[in-house]
């Protein structure tokens, strides 16, 4: 019985990396998904925008200000989950064809909605 615990326990570690592994690689891939996607908008407030470990938001402002989504101004945070939206479908779900999105842009400059619009199309 004790071997069998043994083995199951190796078992477990052995999952237990691999979950961690291909959680590494999304992050990565988003992380980079992120930054470029961040550059192409201009958004030079940000110096780093990433997701960490825990998946949680990171975002550093110009001066290395570290801040939350909840101290972003209203456009910024449309902004940002429009972004983290069409960063994480052209990332992860490649298959899904479209979004839909209404009132979100409305807060938007034309430029800035066109660029934001062509990261959407970017393969």
């Amino acid at each position: 019985m004790k071997k069998r615990i043994e083995i199951l326990e190796q078992i477990i570690e052995f999952y237990n990396a691999k979950i961690q592994m291909i959680k590494d690689k999304m992050r990565n891939e988003l992380n980079t998904a992120l930054k470029s996607s961040f550059e192409l908008l201009k958004l030079a407030e940000f110096e780093e925008t990433k997701t960490e470990p825990d998946f949680n938001l990171k975002l550093i402002r110009t001066g290395n200000v570290q801040t939350s989504l909840d101290r972003l101004g209203m456009t910024e945070k449309m902004l940002v989950a429009i972004l983290i939206a069409f960063v994480a479908k052209k990332t992860f779900y490649q298959e899904f064809p479209f979004f839909v999105i209404d009132e979100i842009t409305n807060v938007m400059d034309d430029t800035r909605f066109k660029v934001l619009s062509s990261i959407s199309r970017i393969k």
